[in-house]
């Protein structure tokens, strides 16, 4: 896994397990935010790698329920799997891409 400012992508996704203490049905407003250092790493972080590996296209495949998110990058025609953000922190996800484009 490359390295980014000092983190690989397994210990920006790790954070944001960490983040994952909440109980089930309750929602705490800094894991939501998409303010959220580890969301913002990650948002940063795909987008790099994107440029980096020279992919055409971002594809962000939300599943139902508590299904993890797919992110895919398409190179040359081809899409291959880049990585899964857990459901808990796809609100936040999407939030930040959100503004960033705005």
């Amino acid at each position: 896994q490359e390295v980014y400012d000092g983190e690989s992508l397994g210990e920006v996704l790790s954070e944001l397990r960490e983040d994952e203490h909440i109980s089930e049905g309750e929602v705490e407003e800094d894991i939501l935010s998409e303010d959220a250092p580890a969301i913002i790493k990650l948002v940063t972080k795909i987008i790099k790698d994107a440029y980096d590996q020279g992919v055409s296209d971002i594809h962000i495949e939300p599943s139902p329920g508590k299904d993890p998110t797919r992110v895919r990058f398409r190179r040359d025609g081809v899409c291959f799997k880049y990585l899964e953000i857990p459901s808990s922190h796809i609100r936040a996800f999407i939030n930040r891409i959100k503004i960033m484009s705005n």
